[in-house]
């Protein structure tokens, strides 16, 4: 498994893994900020 794996990501694209690293940040930040804006607002209430 882990070995297809390793071919899959050696055959794509240096873009399209970059695009993915991207995507995992921009998920990540979304989820961060989503978490602390969730904590201010039962601060609030």
């Amino acid at each position: 498994m882990r070995v297809e794996v390793m071919e899959f990501a050696l055959g794509c694209d240096i873009s399209t893994v970059s695009l993915l690293l991207v995507n995992q940040l921009f998920q990540t930040c979304v989820y961060t900020v989503a978490q602390a804006s969730r904590r201010v607002g039962e601060g609030c209430t």
